[in-house]
């Protein structure tokens, strides 16, 4: 009876037979197939990227300057950030024969980025001489040589302003009109609000100049051209100041920069408080905020100044 029951634990159908054969061919291949396939071995060693052959060497900081395309040397154009290889294709073109008659033709130079074409092209100086070309130069025209940089803004002619990057003839005057109408720049920052002047062509001639005086009744002949010794006269400009501590209300009317209401009160506050040891002492007034402070104190001084 026992005997019976124990066989009968081990006796399977015909599909149960069927099925642990199946089972065991699938251990079977499990165990045998690694042998049949090499042990694949991770290298741990660290392979440099499949771009590394085409990586260009680091540019250094560009340095931007005014320059002619025409006659800039390979070494120029690797100053102003452009790579190697794009410097050699500008060379080439001009070795051929080719000639840049716009700034904006160096768009057509094979490899060169959109981006670098509109960073260097406010800075692109064409001479005339250097297309061989039969057109007469404008008798206004300046060279970008005789102009010293920075340029004082309250005494420069338009052909200063036009030898700037990015700032044509007609730009130009409209900034000396501008600077006229206003009886003068009190900071660099007055010039960026000229009519036509864009905030990005600002930021690019802005350390191209400086004011460090004040507009008199000098002014410039648009027509005129600028001699060698014109520029010596315009970075030295005498200006004449209101001594506040000697100075009566017509004296400061004389100036036109002062406001009569400013003037009075400058004059009553030297009365009661005596004599001011600086020009940053009208900052005591009550009503002289420092607005007001930075228009008008280009035109003052003390006995001390």
């Amino acid at each position: 009876m026992e005997k019976e029951k124990f066989q009968k634990w081990f006796r399977f159908s015909k599909k149960e037979r069927n099925g642990m054969l199946i089972f065991l061919f699938i251990l079977l291949m499990f165990f045998t197939i690694p042998h049949f396939f090499p042990e694949k071995t991770i290298s741990t060693e660290k392979k440099p990227p499949y771009f590394a052959d085409n990586i260009a060497e680091p540019l250094t900081h560009p340095n931007l300057f005014i320059f002619d395309p025409n006659t800039l040397d390979k070494a120029g154009w690797l100053k102003l950030g452009l790579k190697e290889k794009t410097a050699n294709t500008i060379l080439h073109y001009c070795q051929k024969g080719g000639r840049f008659r716009h700034p904006e033709d160096i768009r057509k130079i094979y490899g060169l980025k959109s981006e670098d074409a509109d960073r260097l092209i406010p800075f692109i100086q064409i001479q005339q001489n250097n297309l061989h070309s039969d057109r007469n130069i404008s008798k206004h025209s300046v060279k970008v040589s005789n102009i010293p940089f920075p340029i004082e803004i309250n005494h420069a002619s338009w052909q200063h302003f036009a030898a700037l990057p990015g700032i044509n003839d007609k730009l130009a005057q409209r900034i000396v009109h501008y600077r006229d109408a206003k009886h003068g720049f009190h900071s660099v920052d007055d010039i960026a609000k000229a009519y036509g002047l864009s905030k990005q062509s600002f930021e690019k001639i802005k350390s191209l100049l400086r004011c460090t005086t004040v507009l008199e009744e000098t002014k410039f002949d648009n027509n005129s051209n600028i001699t060698q010794e014109q520029t010596v006269q315009l970075q030295n400009p005498i200006t004449k100041k209101v001594n506040i501590n000697a100075a009566v209300l017509s004296e400061f009317m004389q100036s036109r920069k002062i406001p009569k209401s400013v003037a009075e009160a400058i004059i009553i506050y030297r009365e009661q408080h005596g004599n001011y040891s600086s020009v940053a002492d009208i900052k005591n007034i009550a009503f002289m905020n420092n607005d007001l402070f930075d228009k008008i104190s280009p035109y003052l001084k003390t006995e001390e100044d």
